[in-house]
């Protein structure tokens, strides 16, 4: 009786992994076709009309799961997308569409534009989530200058 147990747990934990393996490739190849699509109309409209879009087509869905496994899914999702897909989109696309994504579930984050002028001028573009970056590394905060932040529709500080 205890191997069947166990086999039915084997069973019931490979099920679960094949359900959350598939979400997670899903949630990936959504990503990548935003990720071009966002890309494509920051070129077609620029930034803000594309910023004021999204953030119109914002509908919140009601939370099913905790705020930190949606924003780990979202990142982890984001993550994998970058390196798939014919086009991976520059930091400015990906995080317009991880943002988005983020405020689709009613979860607050900022996409923050910064500039580094030390060696040379380059720009970079992050999502933060309670202050901390999420699609950026640590020092993020340190190497570039925030120019803007964006928040919500019709916020800019």
């Amino acid at each position: 009786m205890a191997t069947g147990t166990q086999s039915s747990l084997g069973f019931l934990i490979t099920v679960q992994s094949e359900l959350t393996f598939s979400v997670t490739r899903s949630l990936v190849v959504l990503y990548v076709a935003l990720i071009v699509i966002v890309e494509g109309l920051v070129r077609l409209l620029g930034f803000h009309r594309t910023w004021r879009l999204l953030a119109w087509l914002r509908p919140s869905k009601k939370r099913l799961h905790c705020e930190h496994e949606i924003v780990r899914a979202h990142l982890a999702a984001i993550k994998r997308a970058r390196t798939r897909g014919p086009n991976v989109g520059k930091c400015l696309a990906r995080s317009l569409v991880l943002w988005w994504q983020l405020g689709r579930y009613d979860i607050s984050s900022t996409l923050v534009i910064g500039v580094n002028t030390t060696i040379d001028f380059r720009a970079h573009a992050w999502v933060e989530h309670r202050g901390r970056p999420l699609n950026a590394g640590k020092m993020v905060n340190e190497l570039y200058a925030s120019i803007a932040r964006f928040d919500g529709p019709g916020a800019m500080k």
